[in-house]
């Protein structure tokens, strides 16, 4: 099948008609075209000619396989859409409980005090009674979101990780005997028998829940005994961790992190001693805690994850694009898509670090953060890249070989590219978020001595992606919404390939998949030949395969084969992302092969959060895009020192 259709991918770029002559040589020496590959001479249409690979239609968020029944639509439709609205509606209620509950306590409080003060001055006349009617609606209102809320908080992770079982408990028992004497008083046993009842059986049977799975070891069982030599270890540095601070996060049977936040690195390697001295400890803090300027009033990783996507935006980024050429062993060949950001002045700055960047699941160049971090580092000189992900940004996919995060092929050919394109003295540093975290981690640890970066920082992405099969609170709350967009940009572009390939079965579990976890069993196992989820996990994972599932020890794992200055920045109350996949020792973690792997770990900060001040739309994602320049700034410092350049 060959086809000719307009498109954007054939428009070449004329940014490069008013950049400064040495962005052009940098252009020129990447030595990359401006339109895809597969562009007709005519500079205006695409090519599409492949014929084992199907062209693909457009689906919206209503379609459903045609070969349903329509009763199979409808059940389709259900769960593409009550999902998400249901786990919206209950991270909601999460995200304001810790308001929510002492205000219901203060009101039914308040009413209790007005009641009583009727009663004593013997004030209960008719009026009196048509109030107490109209308060019945609020007091039932109060009781039912008040205990509900208090619920929330003694048995809410996060909640406790931030403020024990105590505040929670204390909140709970208050609500329960105002609820239950409000309501009684206001005649309202149905509202007790059958809301406030309810309520507090569940409470009380996900307390046995989280009691019976409290401090549940890891995977990694056998990786927590005790071994290296705890002298070559520096953590934290910077900042005090007594005894008394390492109980105070033990504090409930719970999942709540059991690794203490801090800067771990090996002191034993001598050059990232050196990073660790050259880097300036207060650009690394963030916990309120040690000084830092965290949000004060969003008290938990959803609040600290999900209002700074709310509130920033970042105004439109300039970029170049050209394309390079990434192939699989054995496979066909792909054009990926590369944004190139050069400084407002247009220059290309060889005395400072050039940046790759890998961007989120559904991202681009055009996410808000990824934007943010662009505009940050070219107004310090530097020039920056995004590879943008197979499919992403509308870009064209022409064989078989989608998306999939454990591919890091085509990091590899970014990165190569980049780094022949550049003199001997500057450095190339990699910079991953969110899934790009994941992805440039598993590169850097498989690569080894092979990698084309001097550097790299892993912001929110996990280590070992194995955890997030049992953290079952990203998988209700975050993930459906996440599937939601997922699915429609996988099957949006590419539901012919994939109705291609999947059974009829197959392909309607994709269609009905509520969690990312879902889409990578129904999608990517099914279509890509991994033997299940474990195994993709594995693949997908810089640490995938240094410690089996069942806990057995096995050899260290390629994460020993990092050659490079590898920072990994990561918040333990990361609603996405659970700090699980960090491992289970980071004092053991760092000392792996080289000692080359530090990892900067604050107690708060979400998932690409990080939020700062009393108005965090000031300062946007300042604290987690500054923390990765920084650090690369440090790495280039200590580079040149000890090479004498000036």
């Amino acid at each position: 099948m060959s086809t000719n259709f307009p498109s954007h991918w054939c428009d070449a770029t004329s940014a490069t008609l008013t950049l400064h002559h040495t962005a052009k040589s940098f252009l020129e020496a990447l030595n990359l075209p401006s339109i895809h590959p597969l562009c007709n001479d005519d500079g205006k249409t695409f090519n599409f000619s492949n014929p084992s690979v199907p062209l693909d239609s457009e689906m919206t968020v209503f379609e459903s396989d045609l070969r349903s029944t329509p009763l199979e639509s409808m059940v389709t439709i259900y769960w593409q859409v009550a999902p998400a609205l249901l786990a919206i509606s209950e991270l909601w209620l999460r995200l304001f409980a810790f308001l929510v509950a002492p205000i219901c306590v203060s009101f039914l409080i308040m009413g209790n005090i007005a009641e009583l003060t009727s009663n004593l001055a013997g004030l209960q006349g008719k009026h009196e009674k048509v109030n107490n009617r109209r308060n019945r609606f609020f007091v039932t209102a109060a009781s039912i979101l008040g205990l509900a809320s208090s619920t929330v908080l003694l048995t809410d992770s996060l909640y406790v990780f931030e403020y024990g079982r105590s505040y929670g408990l204390m909140l709970f028992l208050s609500m329960l005997v105002l609820s239950v004497r409000s309501c009684w008083a206001q005649n309202s046993k149905r509202v007790i028998y059958f809301v406030l009842l309810p309520i507090v059986i569940a409470t009380i049977l996900l307390c046995l829940d989280s009691s019976a799975t409290a401090g549940s070891p890891s995977f990694y069982s056998s990786w927590l005994t005790d071994g290296g030599n705890k002298d070559e270890v520096s953590v934290n540095a910077g900042a005090n961790f007594t005894s008394k601070m390492a109980k105070g996060f033990d504090r409930s049977k719970i999942d709540i992190p059991s690794i203490l936040p801090g800067f771990y690195f090996s002191s034993s390697n001598q050059f990232i001693q050196s990073i660790a001295s050259e880097w300036s400890e207060e650009s690394r803090l963030y916990d309120a805690s040690e000084n830092g300027d965290a949000t004060p009033w969003l008290v938990t990783g959803d609040s600290r994850t999900g209002i700074p996507f709310l509130i920033n935006s970042v105004e439109s980024q300039i970029y170049t694009r050209v394309w390079l050429s990434s192939e699989l062993v054995g496979k066909e060949e792909e054009s990926v898509a590369m944004d190139i950001a050069f400084p407002p002045d247009g220059i290309h700055r060889t005395d400072k670090p050039l940046y790759l960047v890998l961007h989120g699941l559904n991202g681009g160049s055009s996410e808000e953060y990824i934007k943010e971090f662009v505009q940050r580092r070219i107004n310090e000189g530097s020039t920056v890249a995004v590879m943008i992900a197979r499919g992403l940004m509308n870009t064209p996919v022409v064989g078989w070989n989608v998306f999939n995060g454990a591919r890091v092929s085509d990091v590899d050919a970014s990165a190569k590219a980049l780094k022949f394109a550049i003199p001997p003295g500057q450095i190339l540093a990699g910079a991953g978020y969110s899934m790009g975290a994941i992805i440039i981690a598993n590169y850097v640890a498989r690569s080894g001595a092979n990698c084309y970066l001097d550097a790299a920082v892993s912001v929110s992405g996990g280590l070992d992606m194995r955890e997030m099969l049992t953290f079952k609170r990203s998988m209700r709350l975050w993930q459906p919404v996440l599937a939601k967009e997922l699915r429609e940009t996988v099957l949006g572009q590419f539901r012919a390939r994939y109705e291609k390939r999947l059974t009829s079965e197959q392909y309607l579990a994709l269609m009905r998949s509520t969690s990312v976890s879902s889409i990578d069993i129904n999608a990517v196992v099914n279509y890509n030949g991994f033997d299940d989820i474990f195994h993709y996990y594995s693949e997908m994972s810089a640490m995938g395969d240094m410690v089996r599932l069942d806990g057995t020890k096995e050899e260290v794992g390629r994460i020993a084969n990092v050659s490079i200055p590898f920072l990994v920045v990561h918040a333990l109350d990361d609603p996405l992302c659970t700090w699980r996949t960090m491992g289970p020792n980071p004092q053991q973690l760092i000392q792996t092969g080289s000692g080359n792997v530090m990892m900067l770990l604050t107690k708060t900060g979400g998932h690409v959060g990080w939020p700062l001040g009393t108005n965090p739309k000031l300062d946007g994602w300042k604290w987690m895009n500054n923390v990765v320049g920084s650090f690369v700034d440090s790495v280039d410092r200590v580079i040149k020192k000890e090479e004498n350049v000036p």
